[in-house]
């Protein structure tokens, strides 16, 4: 399998990445979705991802990495107790991907000892306990929207097929990647992600040579290009596993809530989704940058990325991250906020 574009070699689109960073590190928050041009990266991003990911316990060769035997359903036909350290799945969906691919199928020519039943599992079993990434998700449509959403709500792919009902857990991070110019995510989707940044065409010249540069050594010499950036992935995923680590003992104040509920309020925001993601947002992101507090300064910048896909009016265009900073600034001037 082809090694991953480097994470830390996409050139700028601090946003993007923050926002999978800290995705990374508190898979609660929910995902995140990267929305913008062709060629920005986005769908390179996620897949570099991968390499940032601590590994996982789990059940040698169970297709669903679950990770004690007693979870491996008995079509696996899994009978090993033998616990190893693996790769945390990220698992690419893509357009065009059928629903047979995404949640598997049965064939029924399978060995009596299983009712002639073989169970050929799908994309969702594979995604469990990792992260999916869905590639052009504004295109993603009919029964595979349907089973996806179903699955991401319930944590459970459900197949009822030549008259054998399949059952397996499917719990993963929904990550995501599209571009506006072809069309809206689907509400019900998009509501599902915790945060959304936008990756843009590099407007200053050395940023765009920059970008040449890296793609041009990766395709002519890929083994020393990946070698060279490895140290620079490798220091991030050891810094993302130390806030893993951290997380747990980041003290959210109660003026931080407060805070919170004031601005989602103030946006005029329906539930309390937003809340949540802001704080847990806020809350990875003081993690990540060796902080005990969460203060004003991880609120602000963790706003645009978890609220800006909540707005009524203007979700996914550049005016909607705008429009929260600006809601930030006019209810508490203290905050610093990052400009996208």
């Amino acid at each position: 399998m082809t090694q991953p574009y480097p994470f830390s070699a996409v050139v700028g689109q601090d946003q993007a990445k923050l926002a999978v960073i800290l995705c990374a590190i508190d898979p609660g928050i929910g995902g995140a979705l990267i929305f913008g041009p062709r060629g920005t990266g986005k769908s390179t991003i996620l897949r570099g991802l991968a390499g940032l990911l601590p590994p996982i316990r789990q059940v040698e060769d169970c297709p669903l990495n679950s990770e004690d035997p007693g979870d491996c359903p008995d079509w696996t036909g899994i009978c090993s107790h033998k616990i190893v350290l693996a790769p945390t799945p990220v698992v690419d969906l893509v357009p065009g991907e059928s629903a047979e691919g995404l949640s598997g199928s049965v064939e029924t020519s399978g060995p009596s000892s299983t009712g002639g039943m073989i169970f050929r599992p799908g994309q969702l079993a594979r995604a469990n306990r990792g992260y999916l990434n869905i590639d052009e998700a504004n295109l993603i449509a009919g029964q595979v929207l349907e089973r996806l959403l179903d699955v991401i709500r319930s944590g459970e792919n459900r197949l009822d097929e030549e008259g054998h009902s399949i059952r397996h857990t499917s719990r993963f991070v929904p990550m995501g990647a599209c571009d506006p110019a072809d069309g809206p995510v689907e509400p019900d989707l998009l509501g599902l992600f915790g945060l959304t940044a936008r990756s843009d065409t590099l407007r200053d010249i050395d940023g765009r040579v920059e970008v040449i540069r890296r793609r041009h050594a990766h395709s002519t010499e890929t083994d020393r290009f990946l070698e060279d950036w490895a140290p620079q992935d490798a220091r991030l995923a050891a810094e993302i596993a130390a806030a893993r680590e951290a997380l747990a003992n980041i003290t959210v104040s109660e003026m931080a809530i407060r805070n919170a509920a004031e601005l989602v309020r103030w946006l005029e925001l329906e539930g309390h989704d937003g809340e949540t993601a802001l704080i847990r947002a806020a809350r990875a992101l003081a993690a990540y940058e060796g902080a005990s507090v969460v203060d004003a300064s991880h609120l602000g910048r963790a706003a645009p990325l978890a609220l800006r896909h909540r707005l009524k009016d203007y979700p996914l265009g550049r005016s909607g991250a705008c429009a929260v900073e600006a809601a930030v600034e006019d209810l508490f001037g203290d905050f610093r906020t990052a400009a996208e």
